[in-house]
């Protein structure tokens, strides 16, 4: 019965610092709607046709958009 109940408060404390995470974020963003991994990352060429640097710099400048300073 005691492995239930820490596995429930360690259950709940992930929980709530996902919440935290995830609203800290969106409060970054600027309270939108967050973008998910794939919207960010997504290349508007061919990946293999994008430098390491032009990549990156694609997925700062999507960022900025959505309000992130690219920090």
């Amino acid at each position: 019965m005691a492995y239930a109940v820490a596995r429930y408060r360690r259950d709940s404390d992930e929980a709530a610092y996902r919440t935290y995470v995830t609203e800290g974020i969106r409060g970054l963003l600027g309270g939108g709607e967050l973008p998910s991994w794939a919207e960010l990352v997504r290349p508007s060429r061919p990946a293999e046709r994008m430098t390491g640097r032009q990549l990156a710099d694609s997925v700062l400048e999507r960022l900025a958009k959505l309000g992130g300073d690219g920090d």
